[in-house]
């Protein structure tokens, strides 16, 4: 059975309007529940963002890149566990392997754009290709979940004084939707959300987490019951702005997969999902946006900041 997906629909229309209520609840509660906001001169020093989950936070991404994208920032590092703070190139350095391309370069770039310049990213790979939640890895105490925690903490002590713990990126899910976990994910998401907030140096009920959709692709090549279970975890992404204050989610419309490989998002396609979670982070830390815009598209794609772009017009038209 094929699932038809467009623009910012789940992958059941009918949920639509529930996903943008859920948009209008966080718009109109955006200023109370800011972070923190720069409304003077900060201190230098790093912002500081955790990447958790599985395959797609690590880079499984191949085929066309753009060479830009993939250039060296002056202003995003990455924690390294044995070398300490070092420049963040492709590919970054997760509790697991690879070798390919991911989205947390373009999403340094897009959210350093944001700071002011006295300011850098440091970004911590935590995850690892095949998890899941079901297994445990990644619940509170989970061997996953702990290195993740350890990971941050070292990366804040690396930082020194001025580092801030800006947020949480996830994405995961897609070996709960093969292995059983959709059922129990939404109460194991939540705990997952909390315990990292106050188990992290710096975080607080206040930090921002942010999950992000499955590859369209893959979704599309589901069906009986696992159709059914990344429905239900792609609700739980959808409605949990509703549940958890401090959270939002991203939209996977228009992004592509490895040409073998539905369940990985394309090199490309990372690029463009690296900026949607830097748009979403901006969102919820100050409730404004800085466009980054790659200077490749891929065909067939969406341009990731226009299609965004509609979403924010929508919702400041509801202040």
């Amino acid at each position: 059975m094929k699932v038809v997906l467009e623009g910012h629909s789940d992958v059941k229309r009918k949920t639509f309007p529930k996903m943008l209520v859920t948009f209008m609840v966080a718009a109109l509660h955006c200023s109370a529940l800011s972070t923190y906001a720069y409304a003077k001169q900060p201190d230098p020093g790093y912002d500081v963002v955790l990447l958790a989950g599985q395959s797609n936070m690590v880079g499984w991404g191949t085929g066309r890149d753009n060479p830009a994208d993939a250039a060296v920032h002056p202003r995003v590092f990455q924690w390294h566990p044995n070398r300490g703070i070092i420049p963040a190139r492709d590919p970054l350095v997760h509790q697991g392997p690879s070798n390919r391309i991911g989205m947390g370069i373009t999403f340094g770039k897009a959210f350093a754009q944001s700071l002011p310049s006295n300011r850098k990213v440091l970004l911590v790979g935590a995850a690892w290709g095949g998890t899941s939640v079901i297994s445990g890895l990644w619940k509170p105490g989970g061997k996953l979940f702990n290195g993740a925690v350890a990971r941050a903490n070292s990366a804040m002590a690396a930082a020194g004084p001025g580092a801030r713990f800006a947020g949480i990126l996830w994405h995961q899910g897609e070996s709960d939707v093969i292995n059983g976990g959709a059922p129990t994910y939404e109460a194991s998401l939540n705990d997952i959300i909390w315990t990292f907030r106050s188990s992290i140096t710096g975080a607080s009920a206040r930090t921002p987490f942010i999950a992000g959709e499955f590859a369209r692709t893959w979704i599309s090549s589901l069906n009986g019951t696992r159709l059914d279970a990344a429905r239900t975890i792609l609700d739980v992404f959808h409605t949990l702005p509703q549940r958890v204050p401090h959270t939002s989610w991203v939209s996977s419309a228009g992004l592509r997969s490895n040409a073998t490989e539905a369940v990985h998002f394309s090199a490309l396609s990372q690029r463009a999902l690296g900026r949607r979670y830097a748009h979403a982070l901006i969102d919820l830390t100050w409730c404004s946006i800085t466009d980054a815009e790659s200077t490749t598209k891929e065909r067939g794609t969406t341009n990731d900041t226009a299609d965004y772009g509609r979403v924010r017009g929508t919702i400041r038209a509801m202040r």
